[in-house]
């Protein structure tokens, strides 16, 4: 019988020809709505609410799960049941920010290291305990992506180490180069899929992002 959850969404983001939402529950901890296929992504269709719109950020939806699918690489994968998605109502940043900054992730080496990928055997080896983390940056660097110009990076600090991670979720920016944001914002970062042309190890991803008022 079908789970219904409450999820505040923090990402929804681009996966192959899919999409890749996820978000927090009442609790603090994160789930990341997924259909039972190998990469696991939701059709762009899957994502309506019943109000019409696409989800987005800061949303709160009632979502049925069928059952737990935690992979290697993604433990908070559950698969979602075949209904649409209920809008429920949408917050302001400044009425989840207490709750956003009570689940930030403090560990410096996200996913287990402090680069912007975690090798495929060393997820064998030793599964992270998590593939979502919330991290509050100051000032990052938004720039394009030299692989793909016609979408963006982000390059920040997290406890004294740099990240220069790929932006997945529809990023609009005032500016058309590489510029230095005056803000502070809250980064969900993810673990992608396996890539296999680079021995299967998965990179990390910036697939949702808020900015804080200053």
């Amino acid at each position: 019988m079908p789970l219904q959850t409450k999820m505040l969404c923090l990402a929804n983001s681009r996966k192959h020809k899919g999409r890749c939402v996820a978000g927090l529950l009442t609790d603090g901890s994160w789930i990341r709505p997924v259909t039972a296929t190998q990469d696991g992504s939701l059709a762009p269709t899957m994502c309506i609410l019943d109000i019409g719109r696409h989800v987005q950020s800061l949303d709160v939806v009632l979502a049925n799960v069928e059952y737990p699918d935690p992979r290697p690489h993604q433990p908070e994968n559950w698969v979602v049941a075949d209904e649409p998605w209920k809008f429920a109502y949408a917050r302001d940043l400044s009425e989840v920010q207490d709750f956003l900054d009570g689940v930030l992730t403090d560990e410096p080496n996200l996913f287990g290291t402090t680069t912007n990928k975690v090798p495929w055997a060393q997820i064998q080896e030793s599964p992270p305990s998590s593939s979502l983390a919330l991290v509050k940056v100051t000032r990052p660097v938004f720039g394009r992506n030299p692989y793909k110009p016609a979408r963006w990076r982000a390059r920040f600090d997290h406890h004294g180490f740099t990240y220069d991670l790929p932006i997945t979720f529809d990023f609009d920016s005032p500016e058309d180069q590489d510029h230095r944001s005056n803000s502070n914002w809250y980064f969900t970062v993810s673990l992608g899929e396996p890539w296999e042309e680079q021995g299967s190890d998965c990179f990390k991803l910036v697939a949702g992002a808020l900015e804080a008022p200053t």
